[in-house]
């Protein structure tokens, strides 16, 4: 009999440490600044799965392609997403690194339900609000635009109205990024500044139609077009002063609009390009790596990638491109620095996310982009334009990019100290900080437009 408790008594452990991860776990954390909450469904035997869900979509549940559990360390992959968590069971709790695309983030897994996570956002708009706020679908052709216009109180025909052209990606009409709404947050200022504002949905965001994937340059530049004509004459307002503020590759489709419709009487560029697009695109390649701590050598040999990637690009037609950067970028991945190999990349994944990213028609427009072909038009019509650009930016380089409208009779160039290509006070200004900074937008810089724009038009 004793002989058989003690056997039972040693089976116990191995038994409790077999089953130590099954079940639920809970988690609630932030990244870039959006709140999310992830839930995982761990079961041990007779193998060992791992099924993820967020309880704010209940449609989104995946299985993980890879788990695995050593004693009390656990890993799972889920490479449709790009994402892997590394961790160990600390007591009650599963703690370890979650990353995603390079981004990387603490997590804290628990027995018990978790509540999301609160962003502080002390800059976003909060009723009563002394203006008035209406929506409207504007149409471009076959695609339909969902904006919101906001008219001051006290709207007349010389109150300025601006349009907002957000910057790469799919936005919505608040610039909805890193947990930060810029372009609600400027709305608001400047009616609180007797400026109207016009912000809108990018293709296939919010009420918008269309397929953003889809859409080149010069459509978004007609999209920007499309609502200033609206603005023009299916609201009627002819006589108001009308302008477009367009931040980093919203800047570059407000000169394209402004150039192809004369009655666009100002432009502020913020954050945007003021030499060409491959510039641009080749420089931030070594400055975001740099300011996320990557090494100077992996900073320079991912910005040369580009340079053989953009002169592959625009050497050969989109149908013959991608045999030519197939070939070179496996060349690249089997000589990358050995800290490269370490990201997770395989090379297909490497090979084919590059190309998806290089070779379409959206790129070689940008590649090609000069900001110097479209200020002469304006120069003719003397349209005032302000730049601002951030000391700390790292996605736009602000001293070359400011340099580019040195030539420009009518341009006022600012570089504001401290701050980064979101506008933001910045401390490492990094873009993975962008969602940690309470700050959404600088004051100093919502008051150099509004005040900008208020001498052009409102304080004669």
């Amino acid at each position: 009999m004793i002989q058989r408790l003690l056997i039972l008594f040693l089976l116990l452990p191995l038994s409790n440490y077999a089953q130590k991860f099954e079940g639920k776990w809970y988690s609630s954390f932030t990244v870039m600044g959006t709140s999310m909450r992830m839930n995982l469904d761990v079961t041990e035997s007779p193998e060992v799965k791992v099924l993820i869900s967020n309880p704010d979509v209940p449609a989104l549940k995946q299985e993980c392609n890879e788990v695995t559990i050593d004693g009390n360390d656990f890993y799972f992959e889920l490479e449709s997403f790009g994402l892997d968590f590394n961790g160990s069971l600390y007591g009650d709790s599963i703690r370890g690194e979650m990353q995603q695309h390079g981004v990387k983030w603490m997590v804290t897994f628990t027995r018990e339900e978790q509540k999301p996570k609160v962003v502080n956002r002390p800059q976003e708009p909060k009723p009563p609000f002394d203006y008035t706020i209406d929506s409207l679908q504007i149409e471009n052709g076959d695609i339909s635009l969902g904006a919101t216009l906001i008219l001051p109180k006290d709207f007349n025909e010389n109150t300025p109205i601006i349009i907002l052209s957000s910057g790469s990606g799919a936005q919505d009409r608040d610039c909805h990024i890193a947990g930060h709404k810029p372009f609600w947050v400027i709305a608001d200022h400047m009616a609180r500044q007797k400026i109207a504002t016009i912000r809108f949905d990018d293709r296939g965001q919010g009420t918008s139609t269309g397929k953003f994937q889809e859409a080149t340059l010069m459509d978004f530049g007609s999209d920007v077009e499309a609502i200033a004509r609206h603005v023009r004459k299916k609201l009627k307002f002819k006589k108001n002063p009308l302008g477009m503020l367009g931040h980093s590759e919203g800047g570059m489709h407000t000169l394209i609009a402004a150039n192809n419709y004369k009655k666009i009487d100002f432009l502020v560029q913020m954050a945007t390009v003021g030499t060409n697009g491959m510039d641009v695109l080749v420089q931030q390649q070594y400055d975001i790596p740099k300011a996320s701590g990557e090494s100077h050598e992996l900073s320079e040999w991912n910005k040369f990638l580009y340079v053989g990637m953009c002169n592959i690009v625009l050497q050969y037609p989109q149908d013959i491109a991608s045999d030519s950067l197939t070939a070179y970028l496996g060349n690249k991945y089997d000589n990358a620095p050995e800290e490269f190999n370490k990201s997770g990349a395989t090379r297909l994944q490497f090979i084919i996310g590059n190309i998806m990213f290089m070779n379409n028609l959206w790129m070689r427009e940008f590649l090609l982009f000069e900001t110097e072909n479209y200020l002469p038009k304006l120069a003719k019509q003397g349209t005032p334009i302000l730049t601002v650009h951030g000391e700390k930016d790292i996605q736009v380089a602000p001293e070359s990019n400011s340099a580019g409208f040195s030539g420009y009779p009518y341009a006022q160039r600012e570089i504001m100290p401290e701050v980064n290509h979101l506008m933001q006070h910045c401390k490492n200004c990094s873009m993975q900080e962008y969602g940690t900074l309470e700050e959404t937008i600088s004051s100093n810089v919502l008051y150099l437009i509004s005040d900008w724009v208020r001498e052009l038009y409102l304080t004669h």
